[in-house]
């Protein structure tokens, strides 16, 4: 009698490639729906960013303060009279501010907000008036005036104390939207970037022919950040405050800084060489400046972006892993049930977005990462057996619990993320090595 086997179908041969081939087209179509839930992200945090503005609205924005100038109006005569206007910048000025931070909410969304005491003070030097390249043939100290330009000057809460020489000026500050003169030309001068200043007419009897001091204290409020441009030759800059997690940016790191638990200190030391008495300065001009963010130590929707970024890792893991158990224990997975696993892996990522809202994200990671991997556990179990179910439980909580270490090194997480992508692969390589691809009853994979 003969003994010969009918040959093998192509889809008999190759079916555990073709499985595979399936799985991963399988895994890509998922991941449409797992990175879509990224443009939510955004969403959320444009939600917030909008609670953010309506608070800056009634409170205070983020703050830049151009330091103090003088404006003091002159004439030129030549056939005909013109009317122009010296600003002049200080020659030292000093800032001491306490930022007492606090927090306010708008529905669900929490914006940082602070408000500074602040004293400003400096000195000015009309000998620098003769720096000018101009010859006025008048100049009108009777209407010299004080600048304090403010980037929102909805700030401003209550009018600010102002010395002059050490005497108090009786002639209370005028808080305005209006913006400050900050060329030597006033015709020529409309700014309309400058939200606003606080004036102070300084009488011409308090003023010194050589240096004259200033001192300004007022209250200021803002949300996020603090930020300063300096007008004058030399100029420090301390500020303090209870908010344990600053980031100190512009073009002037600070001299020295200390953070702890308990707050920061930083001084800013400026020493400009290129100063010019004369020079206007505005928030329009390209002048550089510095300052702090209060910043949120974790970001729920930056985190939560991260995260995403690795569901790809995630989702083709596991599915390998029911791939291998299909090869090893002669168990199949039918393909609807990998689209179920699949698509509760990628519901985990709303869960976490949708938790971290209400709580720490660390709570909302542990807790949708524990109900995603329950409910994938007991599925296994119902489906393969327990053993299987409580096996892949404890690989998906180690991965779970490695993503999560990378999504919070801000630093080291692109190195540690290719890292696990090189060691995952090669785990894959190494436990893929004894499979026959071209028989229907494969090699046992060995370990």
């Amino acid at each position: 009698m003969e003994n010969s086997s009918a040959p093998l179908s192509f889809f008999d041969r190759f079916a555990y490639a073709i499985k595979a081939a399936f799985i991963f087209f399988l895994m890509i179509i998922l991941l449409v729906p797992t990175f879509n839930i990224g443009s939510l992200v955004d969403e959320r945090n444009q939600l917030r960013q909008g609670a953010a503005t309506e608070i800056a609205r009634t409170w205070g924005g983020e703050q830049r303060v151009l330091l103090p100038q003088l404006s003091i109006p002159y004439q030129t005569r030549d056939s005909i009279v013109h009317d122009y206007v010296f600003t002049l910048n200080p020659r030292s000025v000093k800032v001491d501010g306490n930022v007492k931070p606090s927090e306010l909410k708008r529905g669900i969304y929490t914006v940082t907000v602070y408000d500074t005491k602040m004293q400003i003070s400096g000195s000015f030097s009309l000998a620098d008036l003769k720096k000018s390249d101009n010859s006025p043939s008048a100049i009108f100290l009777e209407k010299t005036k004080l600048y304090l330009s403010l980037e929102d000057i909805g700030g401003v809460y209550s009018q600010p104390k102002i010395t002059w020489n050490g005497q108090p000026l009786t002639t209370e500050p005028n808080v305005t939207g209006e913006t400050a003169p900050a060329k030597e030309h006033a015709d020529e001068y409309r700014s309309t970037s400058n939200p606003g200043i606080v004036e102070i007419a300084i009488p011409v009897a308090a003023i010194k022919e050589d240096v004259n001091t200033f001192t300004i204290d007022m209250d200021l409020k803002g949300s996020t950040a603090l930020s300063f441009i300096p007008t004058s030759k030399n100029t420090e800059v301390n500020l303090q405050s209870t908010w344990d997690s600053p980031n100190f940016y512009g073009d002037i790191p600070p001299h020295s800084r200390e953070v702890s638990k308990n707050g920061f200190t930083a001084k800013w030391i400026v020493q400009n060489m290129n100063w010019n008495a004369l020079k206007p300065m505005s928030f329009n001009v390209n002048t550089k400046q510095f300052g702090v963010k209060l910043i949120t130590p974790v970001d729920i929707y930056q985190q939560s972006a991260r995260a995403i970024k690795y569901a790809f890792l995630i989702i083709g893991i596991t599915f390998f892993l029911y791939y291998f158990v299909e090869i090893a224990q002669r168990r199949t997975v039918h393909p609807i049930q990998y689209g179920l696993i699949g698509i509760a892996l990628s519901v985990f990522y709303i869960l976490l977005l949708s938790l971290s809202e209400h709580t720490s994200f660390l709570i909302a990671y542990i807790t949708a990462s524990a109900m995603t991997i329950g409910l994938i556990v007991l599925y296994t179990c119902a489906v393969l057996n327990r053993r299987i179910g409580f096996t892949i439980g404890g690989l998906l909580t180690l991965f779970y619990t490695f993503i999560y270490v990378i999504i919070s090194a801000e630093d080291y997480a692109l190195l540690m993320g290719s890292f696990g992508l090189f060691f995952t692969l090669a785990g894959i390589m190494y436990y893929s090595r004894k499979i026959n691809w071209s028989r229907t009853q494969p090699a046992a994979v060995n370990a």
